[in-house]
């Protein structure tokens, strides 16, 4: 079972696995076609931090509350 997690907006696009390490990255406002990953880049550490949050996040947010 794969439990990878994929995130899209209107200017980046993230995949994580899961585990929770990221292994793409795209810009897509300055590469649409996809052909350059910035996994690692330097420049892209922040996109990459808050993109890997938003999932844990909204997995938080939505979960039922019991009592």
């Amino acid at each position: 079972v794969h439990r990878d997690v994929m995130i899209r907006t209107p200017q980046h696009k993230y995949a994580a696995d899961g585990e929770g390490r990221g292994y793409l990255l795209h810009d897509m406002q300055a590469d649409p076609g996809e052909q350059r990953n910035l996994i690692g880049h330097p420049d892209y550490v922040q996109v990459e931090h808050e993109l890997r949050e938003r999932p844990l996040v909204w997995m938080v947010s939505t979960q039922v509350q019991r009592r």
